[in-house]
């Protein structure tokens, strides 16, 4: 085992602050993870006044030149053991990286839809680097897409769940104000929280939406996403940019909490919500007859956000969108015991166990890094 004590990490990031307190994505919320559990060995390199001297275009070749260049000084200049890469883009991990003499740990978050994805993971892997996945879901998805195209399923790493709860565990509201509630960033495309508005808009149930309009954030400023937040700005009971431990304190005033993308890959919200006792309504890609759709890759039916709670009574997986059975789950699941749901999701998701899994994450980088290059680290 490697000596994590004296391990260093160097952690690139960029189009977003690793020290706001604003609600954030489960990419961005993993990083400050791995920065407050492993602070005494954690280099950053914070890129965004680059980013922004290349009007804010991170797939710009030039700026992909400058990070990789950046990263790799950055990386000599501080001896580190090995660099941490979040996203799948070129300015961390692209070709120029690859041939890195030191090891690269790349947590993959999403499910990328690019045909070149495979061939890339497959390159990151033959030079030695390694990748994990955050849920089973993900690798579902692309040893589906590997198949669809011909090529080798992906040899991943292991599974990585990118969160866990700290602190002390809050007091249970027994009496909530809100049927059901969602949270996520203002998007059409992906997270679409006021679906839940729409959905239940001729009902008597009362929800809940938070999202983030306003924040600064480079999402927040594409046309599509301003658009969709000045179409569903009128729906009463939102809330808008609120800090994070603002949310986590509304979530223990609602009855249930519904997943409203179906192709989350993990869910970090749900944890929250579970945390709090509130049991997960999950949107999953589902028919009638508890198929998976017939989408490209997606073979299977459950919501990602299926492997969270710790009973599966903790949870219902709706069909697709579908409101008469988001009516009959909230329904369900309204009178749970909210004491068991919050008891059993503490128990589990300890900081310890998620430092273990990292631990191990990062001694097999290293030791995988070593057997491809013939047993010894570069110094």
């Amino acid at each position: 085992m490697y000596n994590k004590d004296n391990m260093k990490i160097l952690l690139p990031y960029c189009e977003f602050e690793i020290d706001d307190t604003n609600m954030v994505g489960g990419i961005e919320n993993f990083m400050r993870r791995v920065y407050s559990e492993y602070k005494d060995n954690v280099i950053l390199l914070d890129l965004n006044s680059l980013l922004l001297e290349y009007g804010n275009d991170s797939s710009s070749r030039k700026f992909i030149k400058k990070t990789n260049e950046l990263i790799k000084l950055k990386a000599s200049e501080n001896n580190v053991d090995v660099i941490m890469t979040n996203r799948l883009k070129g300015m961390y991990c692209g070709a120029n990286m690859l041939s890195s003499e030191i090891p690269f740990i790349h947590i993959e978050h999403t499910t990328a839809p690019m045909m070149s994805t495979i061939s890339w993971l497959h390159r990151f892997k033959k030079n030695g680097h390694s990748i994990f996945l955050v849920s089973p879901f993900q690798k579902n998805y692309y040893d589906g897409f590997a198949s669809r195209i011909g090529n080798d399923l992906v040899d991943f790493d292991g599974i990585i769940e990118p969160a866990f709860l700290d602190g002390t565990k809050p007091k249970l509201n027994q009496n909530p104000e809100f049927d059901c509630a969602t949270i996520g960033r203002c998007c059409p495309r992906t997270k679409r929280p006021f679906k839940l508005k729409s959905m239940l808009q001729d009902t008597d149930f009362k929800t809940l939406v938070i999202t983030n309009p306003l924040s600064h954030n480079t999402e927040s400023k594409v046309p599509a996403n301003q658009k969709y937040f000045e179409r569903n700005k009128h729906w009463d009971n939102c809330l808008f940019d609120i800090p994070h431990n603002e949310v986590i304190e509304n979530l223990s005033n609602v009855k249930t909490y519904f997943m409203s993308w179906e192709d989350e890959t993990f869910g970090i919200t749900g944890l929250e919500a579970l945390s709090r006792g509130v049991p997960l309504i999950l949107n999953s890609r589902m028919t009638e007859d508890r198929q998976p759709t017939k989408r490209q890759n997606y073979k299977f039916p459950l919501h990602a956000s299926n492997i969270i709670p710790v009973r599966d009574r903790h949870c219902v997986n709706i069909m697709l969108n579908s409101k008469e059975e988001l009516i009959s789950a909230i329904n369900k699941l309204k009178d749970i015991d909210r004491k068991e749901v919050q008891d059993m999701t503490w128990e589990k998701y300890t900081p310890a166990r998620w430092k273990s899994l990292m631990d191990n994450a990062l001694d097999k980088t290293i030791e995988n890094f070593k057997s491809n290059r013939g047993g010894v680290l570069p110094i």
